[in-house]
């Protein structure tokens, strides 16, 4: 079986939502929970949850989980230095990294089926989609972790290496729509609570 990491984004302010993400209600406990949850429940038990913004409110909220929590000092930066902050912290010997942020909940039979995935094609990166829609997670394997590890916000991090990547990008279509939800906005989180009750 391939050994796979995570790191969960969970760093930021939440300016635009209002109210800090990663402590609002889902599914009858915090979004930061549900989303360790989901990662520890889906077989990983390298995970790296990256704080900054009220970090020790959430690093309480995570002090029950078997999962290292990582200050990004520098994460007023933007994503990248998370993300680089995670790389630091992930086990080098794991096979792939599934890369999650807080505000984009997690489905488990959506990361098992990267895993799966993953174990059939270990080269590719994998990005699962709904309806030809690339959604997230997203799992990168072990011959990129270098990359990772100096993307940048000036050549547009993440985005600008999965563009150069094209070719090697395994997209898995699942019949999840959930996939594409992103809680940027109040509006945003109302409607996926609704959905979700």
């Amino acid at each position: 079986m391939p050994s796979v990491s995570a790191i969960l984004l969970a760093a930021g302010r939440s300016s635009r939502m209002g109210a800090l993400k990663a402590l609002l209600p889902w599914r009858e406990t915090s979004l930061v929970r549900y989303q360790t949850e989901t990662l520890l429940n889906a077989g990983i038990d390298d995970i790296a949850v990256i704080l900054g913004y009220k970090a020790s409110e959430l690093s309480k909220e995570l002090s029950s989980y078997n999962v290292k929590t990582v200050i990004n000092k520098a994460s007023e930066s933007g994503k990248c230095s998370s993300i680089k902050a995670g790389m630091a912290a992930i086990s080098p010997s794991s096979t792939g990294v599934v890369i999650a942020a807080v505000d984009q909940p997690l489905l488990l039979n959506v990361i098992r089926q990267l895993y799966k995935f993953h174990g059939e094609q270990p080269a590719a990166i994998i990005i699962p989609a709904f309806k030809g829609k690339r959604g997230h997670p997203l799992l990168i394997p072990e011959q990129f972790y270098p990359e990772l590890c100096c993307i940048s916000e000036q050549t547009q991090g993440l985005r600008h290496f999965l563009r150069n990547r094209q070719n090697e990008i395994a997209t898995v279509e699942i019949n999840e729509p959930s996939i594409l939800l992103n809680l940027n906005e109040q509006a945003d989180y109302q409607a996926a609570c609704w959905e979700d009750s």
